[in-house]
Formats: C-alpha cells, sequence, structure tokens
C-alpha cells in the first residue's frame, strides 16, 4: 500500500489497467514511459490499479507502474523528466529492515542527471508506504519525509475510517454473495502458469461458447487467472476474485503461421516476433491440441498444434477469442494489435458467471489440451503417429483373419 502526496502542484500521470503505452525510445518520460532499455524498447505495464490504496494530490513527473524493482531502476535511468515512481509487480522490501532489498526510497538518475525517487512496498499489505515530497518550480524533488510503516495486530485502526469502510462493504458482499452456478468439483487454479489448468480450460471454452459461430477457439494467460473456484455453490465473488482485472473479451485474426509462433514463444519464452522475454502460462479452448517438449532448445519446443481436430494450415487465418490485456501486447504473448481495430466485447467475469449459470452443475476434467511430449521435433511427431496407425490397422488386421480361420 502507498499514500503519496505533494506540496506542489502538477500533473499525476496514470493509466488504465493492462493499457501498454508503445516507446519511440527517445521521447520524454511524460506519456511516454516505454523507453530504450538496452538497445531495444521495451513495454512496460502501467497500471493505476496496482497498489492497494494510493492518496496522490498533484504530483508532478511521477508515475504508478506494475513492472517490478528492477525494472523501475531502469526505467528511471532511461526517461527524461521523471523524478518520482511508486512501484509494484516484484512485492520488493525497502527500507532500513533486516532483508530489505534496497533504501526508502531508492534513488537513481535520470537521463539528464536528475534524481528519480524509487518507492514500493513489499507484500500482503504488511508495509504501508508513505512519502511527503516537495517538488520546485521545475517538477523535481527538493525534499521529502516518510517511510514504510510497518503494520501489525497492534497498528490501531482509523475507527472513523473504519465505519465507512463496513458502510461500503455492505452492498458488495450482497452482490459477491449472489450464487450463479454449481460447481461438482474444485476449478483449480495453482497450476495456471506451469500447464493445463481446470479453471483456465473453463475460462476458455466459456469465451467460445460466448462467441460461439465468430470464432474457432479462445487463448487467455495464465497469470490472468488468479485464484480457485471451490466445488459447491458458486458465488460472483468468487469468479470476480478470480478474474478481478475486468479484462474484455477481444476477437483477433491471426494466420497458422503467426499461431505456431505464439505457442513457440510462449513455450520457449521468448516472443518469436520481437525476440523479447515472454511471461509463460497459456490456457485455451478444447478446439485446442497442443504439444511441446520442454526439453528442447528455445525455439524449437512445439511439436503439434491442431485445432478443430486437424493440423494447423500455416496459410490460413483463424478468427481467434482473447482479452483486451493480451491482444494489447501484455505478457508478450500475442503480438501487439492496434488497439483502435479491437472490439472490445463483454468482461470476462461476466461471461464466465453466464457460462456457469448455463451449464451448471460444471462437472469436468483436464483433457490433455496442453500437454507435454519427447517427441523432439514436428517431423518426427508424424512419423510416430504414422507408424502408431500402422501397428493399429495391423492389429485389426489380424485380429479379422484369426476370426475368419
Amino acid at each position: 500500500m502507498a499514500d503519496v502526496s505533494s506540496s506542489h502542484s502538477g500533473h499525476f500521470f496514470a493509466w488504465p489497467q493492462h493499457q501498454v503505452l508503445r516507446p519511440d525510445c527517445v521521447s520524454s518520460g511524460y506519456h511516454r514511459l516505454h523507453q530504450g532499455i538496452g538497445n531495444q524498447c521495451h513495454s512496460l505495464h502501467v497500471r493505476a490499479t496496482s497498489l492497494v490504496s494510493v492518496h496522490v494530490a498533484h504530483i508532478s513527473g511521477s508515475a504508478i507502474t506494475h513492472i517490478g524493482y528492477d525494472q523501475d531502476k531502469l526505467l528511471a535511468q532511461k526517461t527524461k523528466g521523471l523524478h518520482l515512481i511508486v512501484g509494484g509487480h516484484s512485492h520488493t522490501l525497502l527500507g532500513d529492515m533486516d532483508k530489505a532489498e534496497g533504501k526508502y526510497p531508492t534513488i537513481e538518475k535520470n537521463a539528464d542527471g536528475d534524481d528519480v525517487f524509487i518507492v514500493t512496498a513489499y507484500r500482503w499489505g504488511e508495509y504501508l508506504g508513505k512519502i511527503d515530497v516537495a517538488f520546485t518550480p521545475e517538477g523535481k524533488i527538493a525534499a521529502y519525509t516518510g517511510g514504510p510503516i510497518h503494520l501489525t495486530n497492534a497498528t490501531a485502526q482509523d475507527q472513523e475510517l473504519e465505519t465507512q469502510i463496513e458502510a461500503w462493504r455492505k452492498p458488495f458482499e450482497a452482490f459477491g454473495s449472489e450464487v450463479v452456478g454449481h460447481s461438482d468439483v474444485v476449478l483449480d487454479q495453482t497450476t495456471c502458469k506451469k500447464s493445463e489448468c481446470l479453471l483456465g480450460d473453463v475460462m476458455a471454452d466459456a469465451i467460445v461458447d460466448y462467441r460461439s459461430g465468430s470464432i474457432v477457439g479462445a487463448i487467455i494467460n495464465g497469470g490472468g487467472v488468479r485464484a480457485t473456484i471451490d466445488a459447491g455453490p458458486v458465488t460472483r465473488g468468487e469468479i470476480m476474485t478470480a478474474f478481478p482485472f475486468a479484462n474484455v473479451i477481444v476477437e483477433v485474426d491471426f494466420t497458422g503461421d503467426q499461431l505456431w509462433k505464439i505457442f513457440e514463444g510462449i513455450f520457449s519464452e521468448a516472443s518469436q516476433f520481437n525476440e523479447r522475454a515472454v511471461i509463460p502460462g497459456v490456457q485455451v479452448s478444447k478446439e485446442f491440441k497442443i504439444t511441446y517438449n520442454p526439453a528442447n532448445n528455445n525455439g524449437s519446443r512445439l511439436i503439434s498444434l491442431k485445432l478443430g481436430g486437424e493440423d494447423i494450415d500455416l496459410k490460413k487465418t483463424y478468427k481467434i477469442g482473447s482479452i483486451d490485456f493480451l491482444a494489447k501486447g501484455g505478457d508478450n504473448q500475442l503480438p501487439a494489435a492496434d488497439p483502435a481495430t479491437l472490439t472490445t466485447l463483454d468482461a470476462m467475469d461476466e461471461v464466465l458467471t453466464r457460462y456457469i449459470n448455463k451449464t451448471s452443475p460444471i462437472n469436468v476434467a483436464l483433457d490433455g489440451r496442453i500437454s507435454t511430449t519427447e517427441v523432439k521435433s514436428p517431423g518426427d511427431a508424424a512419423s510416430s503417429l504414422t507408424f502408431s496407425a500402422f501397428i493399429s490397422l495391423a492389429a485389426v488386421l489380424s485380429t479379422a483373419f484369426a476370426l475368419l480361420l
């Protein structure tokens, strides 16, 4: 959490959650937070909601980010006009306490040689980050006070605020407790970043059901699935906890060649489009059948890719359902689309709510739509399948011949 205030009027820069700002690698720090880091332009995902609680009053040349402490330091070094970064994502402990990874604030020099203050406040609300800063008329930080406040069970609560929170809580609790369906099985989230997971399967299938007749499959990121839904009655609150980011469904056209490169990039954790790192973890609808070899070298891990029961046609165009976060370049899994070309549809939580209501009770199991193999190359996979088919045919003919005798 963070409490940030300023004694100088100016501008506070924050962007909607998951919006990906594209760089030109040379522009100044206000509207273009992506700058050239090393020899490439990195997409830095800036979230206004990356902190649990933020109070801001007229901060000039400042940003709230969700890219991690190390990337925040690089961002500070490579930009101009940026003087305060309130960071998130890496849950880095800053301060003078034991096991702190840096000072609070951490101070870096920007491209103009000016100080850039970086603050972040660990995790789980254990610390409240607090910094008061005074700006010069030019927007530079002249003085500051504050530091992380350790919150424990002994920390006194503000009773006036607690009363307000309780009043705010009631309508949300009523909405969140509404039962929308039933699941006979635990819709597990714990493996979504590493392999096929049950809740990822259900969400991706819900997207295809929602856009039935328009798309041929769905792709979502495993990192966007945030919590398991227990067996039993399913409430709106559970669904919103599992999918809290208000991402919306979009439809994107990809060639078979692009789809192959997308999944190769995900399993290799290196984009085949821009050679930058990919945040791993993908979930797909049941129309996909994917095998990969994690022991292969990067760039050659994808072994087979089927869609609708058929091998992908590299030259064919497929309309795929996904979410706006991925379509705009989030996690670097998909080639980024021009946001102006995307038609945004309903939110993920609403789509899943209707799907569970429609198909309740949910009784599903993992079906192997994403699986690993020891096969070394797509050619070996084809040969293996041909040999298996030959053996099966031989067995059938042998049985038939024996019956005739």
